[in-house]
């Protein structure tokens, strides 16, 4: 599994550089064919030039049908131009104390928050479950309450799972207890839906907020396993999968964004052991921290987390939780 990834970068000059370039920035750290064809892209689509400069110099060479050594020295100008830090680290001490600043959401489930220490920035968290085990509540809560705190929210709804109505007394739930508008912060939540897995994969390429501070995708495996079907394809579904987390990865590390995924599970053989999550080992080591959710009676609104895969908690903890009306707790 991904170990975790340093904390956000500071707010200071961030936008300075970044919010006020456009696509003429291309232009300014080439004058090449490609940078010309890739300024064009930039204008047509309107793709923000910061995705581009998230871009590896293959997909940008892919892009505009372009050298991959002329695509390299564009993206390295812009990041260079734009102040993107790709490289990020230094003395421990220092990594670790940039950790503990980083900034933390706190979920409202109680027993999550204290043990796992809520959901921090620039870290990418998986909770896997099966059908009525709350993980989509779980994906619209930590919504509401980023958005509550004045973080901008995209939302990807994969699965058709997200209810409005479920989602207004989530978020009339965080406004009472943060003492916000619901409407205000309503309109710092963006939703889209998506086709397809390449539908998926150009939404978070090309055409994320640059300022988004939380993005949440529900569900990751859901189009992947619908439209790679047969094992002849199962190695090309964990190209993509793979090539989709790690756009999210990017974001995460370069951008300090919080990336919240929820997943299926799979059933196995009691011999081998009990539900897993979708997605195998690109899951597990693209993630920083893997929840399993389940409920163990059918009856009772209660369910239990267990940290497959997450730095500092044993797999035998369980957090526990109870479905409410208006979220988890």
């Amino acid at each position: 599994m991904a170990g975790p990834a340093p904390g956000p970068v500071g707010e200071e000059g961030k936008g300075a550089r970044e919010g006020k370039k456009g696509c003429d920035a291309i232009l300014e750290v080439s004058r090449s064919e490609a940078a010309r064809r890739l300024y064009d892209y930039c204008k047509e689509r309107g793709v923000d030039v910061l995705s581009i400069a998230l871009m590896t110099p293959l997909e940008v060479a892919e892009l505009v049908d372009a050298d991959v050594t002329v695509a390299e020295r564009i993206v390295r100008g812009l990041r260079e131009l734009l102040g993107l830090e790709a490289i990020r680290g230094g003395r421990l001490r220092e990594v670790a104390a940039r950790r503990q600043q980083a900034r933390v959401l706190k979920t409202r489930v109680q027993d999550f928050d204290e043990r796992a220490g809520g959901l921090r920035f620039g870290l990418i968290y998986g909770f896997a479950g099966e059908y009525g085990t709350g993980k989509s509540m779980l994906a619209m809560q930590a919504a509401a309450y980023a958005a509550a705190e004045e973080s901008r929210v995209v939302y990807i709804d994969t699965e058709n799972a997200f209810s409005d109505a479920l989602f207004g007394r989530i978020l009339a739930r965080a406004c009472r207890e943060l003492n916000c508008r619901e409407e205000e912060a309503a309109d710092r939540v963006e939703l889209y839906q998506v086709a397809d897995v390449y539908a998926l994969q150009l939404l978070v390429r090309e055409r994320l907020p640059p300022d988004a501070g939380v993005i949440v995708v529900d569900s990751i495996i859901e189009p992947f396993r619908a439209q790679f079907r047969g094992r002849e394809y199962l190695q090309r579904r964990q190209q993509e999968l793979h090539y989709t987390v790690d756009l999210l990865r990017r974001r995460a590390l370069t951008r300090g964004a919080l990336v919240v995924l929820t997943n299926q599970v799979m059933s196995v053989p009691e011999l081998f052991g009990t539900d897993r999550p979708a997605g195998g080992h690109v899951l597990l080591h693209n993630v920083n921290a893997l929840f399993v959710m389940y409920r163990p009676a059918k009856t009772k609104l209660e369910g239990v987390m267990v940290p497959w895969d997450v730095p500092g908690l044993s797999p035998e903890v369980r957090i526990r939780y109870k479905i409410a009306d208006d979220g988890l707790r």
